[in-house]
Formats: structure tokens, C-alpha cells, sequence
């Protein structure tokens, strides 16, 4: 009996080569399902965060709009940034620097906000005169 435990502790152990592959190929098969989740999720991630910030900038423009009667003309990026959100980057103009809130459009009674996530998608917040917001998520 002890010859025999002594002959199989002697013999080659271990995996075979075809057992390492088939390992292999279970985890490459693994990463390719969940590799696609995870940017998925990521850019729910980024366009959540941008939304976030277009709706932070339609409450400071609000607030602006109630401290100027109604009156958007003079609603600029540093105001509202240093008066009203300053969590937010803001800009005057048209650009697309990612989660940056862009101010255009402004008149007596109306504004658009921009912001560009991250994965390159773009929101829009609208002030059209006489009317209520308009989200284009």
C-alpha cells in the first residue's frame, strides 16, 4: 500500500494543455459579456451626471429669472456661476466641453441651456417665451 501512494506522489501532476485552454477560453468568453455591461453602465454614469448639472442650471436660471422680473438678457455664465450654482461650469455661447452648462438663446422671457456628457451625448433645456421648460432628454 505504501508503494503504491509513493509510485503516484513520483508521477507527473498537474493540468493539461488542452485543460488550460478550455480555462482560457472560459474567462475570455466571461470578460466579453461583461465587459459591454460595465461601459453601459459607465455612460449612464456620465449622462446622468450631465443631466444633473443642465437641471442645477435651469434652477439657478430660474432663480435669476425671479430676481430680474423675467428678464434673461443679462443672464451670463460667470452671474450665474458665482451667484447662484456654483457647482456648475457654466459658458456664454455655443461649445461642447464635456458636462459644461452653455447659456444661448436669451431674451425677455426665454433661454437655452447645453451640456455635453461625456459619451458625447447632448441635452438641451428650452425658456420659450410665454411657455413653460422644455427638456430634450
Amino acid at each position: 500500500m505504501l508503494s503504491k501512494i509513493k509510485k503516484a506522489m513520483r508521477g507527473e501532476g498537474g493540468f493539461t494543455l488542452i485543460e488550460l485552454m478550455v480555462v482560457i477560453l472560459i474567462i475570455g468568453i466571461l470578460i466579453a459579456i461583461a465587459v459591454p455591461s460595465f461601459i453601459a453602465i459607465r455612460n449612464r454614469g456620465y449622462q446622468a451626471q450631465a443631466k444633473s448639472n443642465l437641471r442645477n442650471g435651469v434652477t439657478a436660471s430660474a432663480a435669476y429669472g425671479t430676481d430680474h422680473e423675467g428678464d434673461y438678457t443679462g443672464m451670463t455664465a460667470a452671474i450665474l456661476h458665482n451667484e447662484y450654482e456654483a457647482s456648475v461650469t457654466f459658458a456664454d455661447g455655443a461649445g461642447a466641453v464635456v458636462n459644461t452648462v452653455y447659456i444661448s438663446g436669451l431674451g425677455a422671457d426665454a433661454y437655452v441651456l447645453t451640456v455635453t456628457a461625456r459619451d458625447g451625448s447632448v441635452y438641451t433645456a428650452t425658456k420659450a417665451a410665454g411657455a413653460g421648460i422644455t427638456y430634450n432628454f
